[in-house]
């Protein structure tokens, strides 16, 4: 885990964008088990998990190839031999997995709307994110299952995606409020946290093992529980 957080500073907070994947969703926990389990392996849900912060790591370092670079670091993280990682990273591709499995710390979302926060979800997507994370049970637009939420973004329905300041514009105008009383949070420095200080928007880099290989002047938190602690002192200003 990452080492403590300083606090935010700045103007308070009134509204919180966040990245569904790796901060609210992960790949389906299953079907990514069951496309390794030819090569070997029988990971767990903490493995699988964990394997997605190695992989965005170096993600983050291939931007010429960055999806194979994630399934690669993906399928290693997961156990599977040397020698077949290829193989196994181009099952992972072919499984093209929905975005099911809620984070070990998604049900925090629920603490964060309680606080008073307006929250919405911006997210470089394919037209599915909100359906994916009704799915999960983690949160929706109007009533359902998980936190009510006041938009999800998804770049593909809107033209425009992470980092251009444009969609957080759109995050912006969807919890009515400015950038200077807004702040990110995501897992992908590249696009999320850059992206947002570019929009002139505090942000903070979800990374719970210490993985991410982009330097970076926004914080780095370790979960959605954190975002909720910094949050709490700039909220209650």
């Amino acid at each position: 885990m990452t080492a403590a957080v300083p606090p935010l500073t700045g103007e308070r907070v009134d509204a919180v964008l966040l990245d569904a994947g790796g901060v609210l969703i992960l790949p389906e926990h299953d079907v990514m088990r069951a496309s390794l389990r030819p090569y070997g392996v029988e990971p767990s849900d903490g493995v699988l998990t964990r394997a997605h912060y190695a992989a965005m790591a170096a993600r983050e370092a291939d931007l010429e190839r960055p999806w194979a670079a994630y399934a690669r670091a993906y399928a290693e993280a997961c156990g599977v031999r040397a020698g077949l990682v290829g193989d196994a990273a181009d099952a992972l591709f072919v499984a093209r997995p929905e975005w099911t499995s809620p984070t070990p710390w998604a049900g925090d979302l629920r603490r964060l709307v309680k606080l008073g926060i307006e929250v919405a979800v911006v997210s470089n997507a394919v037209g599915t994110v909100e359906w994916q994370l009704r799915t999960a049970g983690v949160c929706q637009v109007g009533d359902g299952a998980g936190v009510p939420v006041r938009a999800v973004i998804d770049s593909h329905l809107v033209g425009v995606r992470k980092p251009d300041p444009a969609i957080f514009a759109l995050g912006l105008d969807a919890v009515g409020t400015t950038r200077e009383h807004a702040l990110m949070v995501g897992d992908y420095a590249l696009a999320d946290v850059w992206g947002a200080e570019r929009a002139g928007i505090r942000a903070v880099h979800l990374d719970p093992y210490g993985d991410c290989r982009t330097t970076h002047a926004a914080p780095d938190v370790p979960d959605l529980a954190a975002v909720v602690e910094l949050v709490r002192q700039r909220h209650a200003r």
